[in-house]
């Protein structure tokens, strides 16, 4: 199978995680780092619904690090990341996420999804710089 021939079905994947619920961050009740007040959250999600995604996510990393302790910041982090349309970087959160204790399904929904981002991003890259010689 030839890559642009793996594109069409990674575009339907993504498209299909997308719609999915995980992938919209919802569960159970976020766990934020000890003593952290809810406002840097809250004004992040804000910050989403209004479309922008690095101000939401500067946001936490002002409040909670680049490397926040709490696997809901992170997951948070990698989301954000990734809506930024940042393949590799959201991966690399994705994974970070999945290693931590209380990982749940969406890292590993949204490490799929970054992937399927980076390919496709790669696959456009491949086909726009073709061998005229």
């Amino acid at each position: 199978m030839t890559r642009s021939s793996r594109a069409v079905p990674l575009l339907g994947l993504l498209l299909l995680f997308a719609a999915h619920p995980l992938a919209a961050q919802d569960g159970p009740p976020v766990r934020l780092p000890q003593g952290a007040t809810a406002t840097a959250w809250e004004q992040s999600l804000a910050l989403e619904s209004r479309g922008d995604f690095s101000a939401a996510k500067q946001l936490l990393v002002d409040a909670f690090g680049a490397s926040p302790a709490t696997y809901d910041v992170s997951v948070r982090l990698a989301w954000l990341t990734l809506r930024q349309n940042k393949g590799a970087e959201a991966s690399a959160l994705y994974r970070r996420a999945r290693s931590m204790p209380g990982a749940l399904p969406e890292a590993t929904t949204g490490l799929g999804l970054a992937l399927t981002a980076l390919d496709r991003k790669s696959t456009r890259l491949n086909s726009s710089h073709t061998d005229i010689s």
